[in-house]
């Protein structure tokens, strides 16, 4: 027997509206199914069992996840609530409270390192900005995903993914919950990432399961929704939402 869950997407100030509209088209043009869209305000003052699943697109939530907002989620989530935070959202839980994903421990020892070394060595030529910019970046680059389709976020899956990478994420794997996806060395099939990019994009979490009390956050670092046309990505979606938990 499978419940028709009652899904919310979070839309409005401080969400993606690119991002948010990648969501709502697979809901309302691609599988015909049903999501309310609330304001991420929203989220400490209603009452969140109305709802199965919410779905946070790419954004930054940083006046929204106050304390009280916070704790309503996780209040919902233990009880049996799916959260899928998908891209920057997964960056705007990272290092809450009770929230397992977090930035790679050798990346920010490297950056912390960096800032108590010679103070003349943050300096930049103007001339270099571009180089230095393509050197972090990834406009769009496909990776070779290793996928754990023993799992439900991977079911249907081979053991490898193929997913279009936008941003250089950094990630650690997951320490108490599922690394379902994630990227090894010299992963990169197509497409352009600057050399720390590429270093960033070592080993690190892609699609990510952690068990919260009876609920779950599932953790989408890649999109696998971009502009609707990356069609491999829609059951890995699809699956987030209807088939894990």
């Amino acid at each position: 027997m499978l419940k028709a869950p009652k899904i919310a997407v979070l839309s409005g100030e401080g969400t993606s509206s690119t991002s948010v509209g990648d969501v709502w088209h697979f809901f309302d043009q691609q599988v015909k199914y049903p999501a309310a869209m609330i304001s991420p305000d929203m989220l400490g003052n209603i009452d969140l069992k109305l709802f199965d699943v919410i779905v946070m697109p790419s954004g930054g939530y940083g006046r929204a996840l106050n304390e009280r907002t916070l704790t309503n989620l996780k209040d919902w989530i233990r009880g049996g609530g799916k959260l899928i935070a998908m891209e920057s959202a997964v960056g705007a839980l990272s290092g809450k409270p009770d929230f397992n994903v977090k930035v790679k421990e050798e990346e920010k020892k490297k950056d912390d390192k960096a800032k108590e070394g010679n103070p003349t060595d943050d300096l930049k030529q103007y001339g270099n900005r571009e180089r230095e910019f393509v050197m972090e970046e990834t406009p769009g680059s496909i990776y070779k995903v290793t996928m754990d389709n023993t799992h439900p976020l991977g079911f249907g899956y081979d053991k490898t993914y193929f997913g279009l990478l936008l941003e250089a994420s950094n990630y650690a794997f997951l320490k108490d919950g599922w690394n379902v996806g994630y990227t090894g060395k010299n992963a990169i099939v197509a497409g352009f990432a600057g050399k720390n990019a590429r270093k960033k994009l070592e080993n690190s979490l892609i699609y990510g399961v952690q068990d919260m009390g009876r609920g779950k956050v599932i953790y989408l670092v890649n999109n696998p929704l971009f502009r609707g046309f990356w069609y491999n990505g829609k059951l890995l979606f699809g699956n987030a939402v209807f088939m894990v938990n």
